[in-house]
């Protein structure tokens, strides 16, 4: 079976069961097994489609049975969980060579009794215990990780234990239990075992891996626990409709639910997830996005006379500008953040791009190190920075490399091993100014407590999600795992979320992030969930009218925008907003209504009257656009965007010397296509021909314009040349004769 049949298989047979489809998931899985010929999963299989067959039998007899719910959750909860292992066997044989190695080597280790427990701890230690002294004896310790003989386990075997098992028994979470309490077991090599729990659990699912992470997690070891979180939310979100088939998962969100802090957390965690995400939605973005050709060919009135341009709010006005930014109301983060130089405490991976082209080190091709906190006593560190010769304070450069923000782990073993390239002069500079550095920002995170354990914590879910980002986009076994980071991530659409994020201001601050961000289908689910659970506050309403704006749904738009009018606050903006709203459906009569209860309110603002002017254009009502762009022109005289639309209309309306007069001023500043090509309308309008097809040529030969895109304009206003004299019966004959003048030129 090919790798995409056996993940669809896979995928139908989680779904059918989950939609209560049994007996069509039963088939399915049952290909699988034929399969991969597992007489032990197909015996299991055959025992849990019995137990199905008789909860159907008595059904249909009308027995009733208070258990039955309780006994169709047990058939289908084994049912999935069969299907994880017969994928997860099957899957193996698709992988890469070096992880179908490792595969093999997780299935060889048996940790079954207290005894093996104990072996395996000791085991690391012993390894811990010669690790450190051949390091000091300078000796290269001997890589044992395929040979079968040795039975004793180091610290990376551990990891790819954990990293490659599909299914974990009693006495490997007893291991895990130790490990999590163990006090001679470093944090960072408890920060890998907990990534490949993490990982593992993605890969196939397993309630003692989710309990793996919770007894990192209770333990609350700086640096580890908070990689066990974004382990065991990540884990809620994919699995999240199968929680509810397991008591012990149930009894975990309880758990978390109950914790004060991990509401913030979380927080911080689905916020990171998806800012990771867009790295990648903004650079496909770049390059997917491709303008219309109709746009190219046929330029709207708008386009001609630059109404967007005089129109468009500025950025910082488009938003309410009443509203508050969604950090604005936690100092200690967007302040601080600023003041230690952008060290990516919001999570913007502006390093991605810049540390990609450094992942070519021999470091990065043990698949461990893609998860391996960065720790100044590594001993491939030490290596790299005792080799230097450059006078610096080594200790105190490794301490802030360790210690700063603006870079993630993995980016920070690429700094490093990265200097051993660079040229001497270039080191000793970069040594110096990133000491200079390092140093402002420790005196920095010692002044007025800057970093407080919120924003800590924030910097280690930014750094540890940003690992995480690298390893599914960048390790060269990428694509032997399912991209975590090409999900959704709505994990607030989640049943799981709800019962452990109780607190509404974390809920409002997601939906404000997506908000900012503009991922306004997000914001709307959020701010609508808000509404319904009783938030009835004008900025909601007025977020939501902005949002529904933005998704080019203006009737939901214009709900709540009027919605928001009842509160009678930030009235000019919503009023204008309204207006706009009337405008795009159409209904141009009702936004000149709100223009103008928005410019009674607000007399000076040119924007107001421009709008006016623009409804009454697109209605074509050219006499009070003309009124209404005289007067922006009279707020705004050095404007040139005023001055277009105002020869406009005087054009159209006949009013033939005040057009001519206001385009000789515009072309005096600059050589406009349109303008040009108005020009020749008005004077054709006034008999001057000559001039009129000179003016006409020299809007073709713009470097922005040629005779397609001339003619596609020109068509648009043949009914303002007749209406103001021009024979209809000259104009082809007219455009002909030009049209042979360029081709004669041309020859």
């Amino acid at each position: 079976m090919d790798l995409k049949t056996l993940k669809n298989n896979y995928a139908k047979v989680v779904k059918f069961a989950l939609k209560g489809r049994v007996k069509d998931a039963f088939s399915i899985n049952r290909r699988l097994l034929n399969e991969l010929g597992d007489g032990y999963l197909s015996d299991k299989q055959k025992d849990q489609e019995n137990n199905y067959k008789s909860i159907i039998k008595y059904t249909f007899e009308g027995v009733e049975d208070p258990d039955r719910e309780k006994l169709l959750d047990n058939v289908i909860k084994n049912l999935l969980e069969i299907n994880d292992q017969a994928f997860w066997k099957l899957r193996a044989p698709h992988l890469s060579h070096e992880l179908y190695q490792r595969k093999k080597f997780a299935d060889s280790v048996k940790v079954e009794t207290e005894s093996d427990v104990n072996q395996v701890l000791e085991d690391i230690s012993l390894d811990k215990e010669i690790s450190a002294v051949l390091e000091g004896l300078n000796v290269s310790e001997p890589d044992n990780s395929e040979d079968t003989e040795d039975t004793s386990y180091t610290v990376k075997d551990i990891f790819y234990y954990l990293f490659m098992k599909d299914k974990l028994s009693e006495a490997d979470n007893n291991l895990l239990y130790q490990l999590a309490g163990s006090d001679t077991i470093g944090w960072y090599e408890k920060g890998l075992f907990v990534s490949a729990l993490t990982i593992s659990l993605f890969n196939c699912f397993d309630v003692k891996k989710f309990e793996g992470l919770s007894f990192f997690y209770k333990q609350k070891e700086n640096k580890v626990w908070h990689r066990a979180l974004v382990g065991m939310v990540m884990g809620f979100y994919i699995y999240d409709q199968r929680l509810r088939l397991y008591p012990k998962l149930n009894e975990m969100l309880f758990q978390l639910g109950e914790d004060p802090s991990s509401d913030k957390d979380i927080e911080s965690i689905i916020i990171q997830l998806n800012r990771s995400k867009d790295t990648e939605k903004v650079s496909k973005k770049m390059q997917d996005e491709i303008i219309p050709e109709m746009m190219k060919l046929k330029p709207k009135i708008e386009d001609k006379l630059g109404l967007e341009e005089l129109m468009k709010d500025d950025p910082t006005e488009d938003k309410n500008p009443d509203w508050e930014r969604f950090f604005e109301d936690t100092p200690g983060l967007v302040d601080k953040m600023e003041e230690f130089s952008k060290m990516q405490m919001e999570g913007s991976d502006v390093f991605m791009s810049a540390f990609a082209m450094l992942k070519h080190f021999p470091f990065f091709k043990e698949l461990s190190n893609w998860f391996l906190p960065f720790y100044t006593e590594n001993p491939q560190v030490q290596q790299v920075i005792e080799g230097e010769e450059v006078e610096i304070d080594k200790k105190k450069f490794l301490d802030g490399i360790q210690n700063s923000a603006f870079m993630c782990n993995s980016d920070k073993y690429s700094f490093i091993f990265n200097i051993q390239n660079m040229p001497q002069q270039q080191k000793q500079m970069m040594f110096q100014m990133l000491q200079s550095e390092l140093d402002q920002m420790n005196e920095l995170s010692q002044q007025d407590e800057m970093i407080d354990d919120s924003s800590r914590n924030k910097t280690i879910f930014v750094q540890y999600i940003q690992d995480l980002y690298r390893f599914f986009k960048l390790n060269p076994y990428k694509e032997d795992f399912e991209d975590l980071f090409s999900y959704n991530l709505d994990i607030h659409n989640t049943s799981f979320f709800s019962k452990i994020v109780s607190d509404s201001n974390v809920i409002r601050n997601i939906g404000e992030f997506y908000f900012e961000s503009e991922h306004y289908n997000q914001a709307v689910e959020i701010y609508s969930r808000l509404q319904e659970e009783g938030a009835n506050e004008p900025e909601i309403y007025e977020k939501l009218g902005y949002s529904y704006q933005k998704m080019e749904k203006f009737e939901l738009a214009l709900e709540n925008y009027k919605k928001a009018e009842l509160f009678d606050s930030n009235r000019i903006w919503n009023l204008k907003k309204i207006g706009y709203c009337y405008r795009k459906l159409g209904d141009n009569d009702e936004a000149v209504k709100y223009y103008k209860d928005a410019s009674r309110l607000s007399p000076d603002e040119p924007k107001i009257q421009a709008s006016i002017a623009y409804t009454y254009l697109q209605q074509e009502d050219y006499e009070n656009a003309l009124q209404h762009y005289m007067e922006v022109e009279k707020m705004m005289p050095d404007k040139p965007s005023v001055k277009r639309p105002v020869a406009f209309c005087a054009f159209v309306q006949g009013k033939l010397d005040m057009a001519n007069s206001y385009y000789e001023e515009l072309l005096q500043q600059e050589d406009n296509r349109f303008d040009l090509m108005n020009m020749g309308h008005v004077m054709w309008c006034k008999g001057r021909l000559q001039d009129a097809l000179s003016y006409y040529k020299q809007s073709i030969n713009q470097k922005d314009n040629n005779l397609k895109k001339f003619l596609a304009g020109f068509e648009e206003d043949k009914k303002h040349l007749i209406n103001n004299g021009v024979d209809s019966q000259s104009i082809p004959l007219i455009i002909d004769h030009m049209r042979y003048q360029l081709l004669e030129r041309e020859q």
